[in-house]
């Protein structure tokens, strides 16, 4: 399978079941290559190191030997609600998946904050909701 990047949070990627619902009922997941503009949705069925491997063209032995390979790629998990009549999201967490806890990836602030903000045009300039307040956090 090619990763497939989009320019914004349309409603067919919620109602895929390839990518949603992520590990939590509510929860859509990300990951922004900083160094391209470029955003794409996890499959549910794939962790975000492997992933990440068939976007950059590695493997995840790869990446775990290297993790520095890997650090344009920031992910970013998006929380929805009322998933199944008008769904909205409500949450952005950027810069905190498995690569960073159990693989050793890390992001410069700068590619954390450029990764949000692509992110917040993704989700702002789409086909969904939004409702977030001050809880634009990042890691």
């Amino acid at each position: 399978m090619k990763p497939k990047a989009y320019k914004i949070l349309q409603i067919s990627i919620i109602n895929d079941p390839k990518y949603f619902p992520r590990k939590k009922p509510d929860q859509l997941c990300v990951i922004v290559d900083t160094s391209k503009g470029e955003v794409y949705p996890v499959p549910v069925s794939i962790e975000h190191i492997d992933f990440a491997g068939m976007i950059l063209g590695y493997t995840k032995e790869d990446i775990i030997k290297n993790p520095d390979i890997a650090s344009k790629l920031v992910p970013s998990n998006l929380r929805l609600k009322n998933v199944y009549s008008n769904p909205e999201i409500y949450s952005i967490v950027t810069g905190q998946s498995g690569m960073e806890a159990g693989f050793g990836v890390k992001h410069s602030r700068e590619q954390i904050d450029t990764a949000h903000e692509l992110v917040f045009g993704f989700i702002m300039n789409g086909e969904l909701v939004v409702k977030i307040e001050e809880n634009r956090k990042r890691y």
